[in-house]
């Protein structure tokens, strides 16, 4: 009798590991590119001064995110141009200035848990088991940030795109 191969990773471990264990994914993304693509040729662009943004919550370290953005940012600057704006971490600049880490753990807690762990939670459907999820991702990445204070790289990037003579800031 042949013992059963455990896999002995997790893909969201780091050092590279998502990108090397993503094969599956990354081929139902590159199928599904034509239609992202066509909807960002054909979708509506409303009149008036509000931006279009996108954003790339990609939780892994870019292989299944960067050609599908790639992709809608190609047809849109065909439509109508745009800027890239990497956003910044303001709270790590602070921290770099004052050093006090109890001030950088409380805001990016309080960031991650209401951009990310709304969507993370959301197939949770007993509200308690929901609130105890959140509640311990939140705790988890505080006590992180205390032993290792670091930037927080939200891999949230936003794309404006200049609509009826607003300017386009250029890359």
């Amino acid at each position: 009798m042949s013992a059963a191969t455990i896999s002995t990773h997790g893909v969201m471990e780091g050092g590279g590991a998502y990108n090397l264990h993503a094969k599956v994914p990354a081929g139902g993304g590159t199928l599904a590119l034509p239609y992202l693509e066509k909807a960002a040729r054909s979708c509506t662009l409303l009149p008036g001064g509000d931006p279009i943004v996108i954003a790339d919550y990609g939780s892994s370290q870019g292989k299944n995110s960067l050609a599908p953005m790639r992709a809608a940012i190609r047809c849109l600057r065909a439509r109508v141009g745009c800027a890239r704006f990497d956003l910044p971490d303001a709270a790590w600049a602070d921290y770099q200035r004052d050093g006090n880490v109890q001030a950088l753990v409380s805001r990016h807690a309080a960031f991650f848990r209401a951009v990310f762990v709304p969507s993370l939670a959301s197939t949770i459907e007993d509200a308690d088991s929901r609130q105890a999820f959140a509640n311990g991702l939140e705790q988890k990445l505080k006590q992180r940030l205390r032993e290792r204070p670091a930037p927080f790289h939200s891999f949230v990037q936003v794309i404006v795109v200049a609509k009826q003579g607003y300017s386009i800031i250029e890359e």
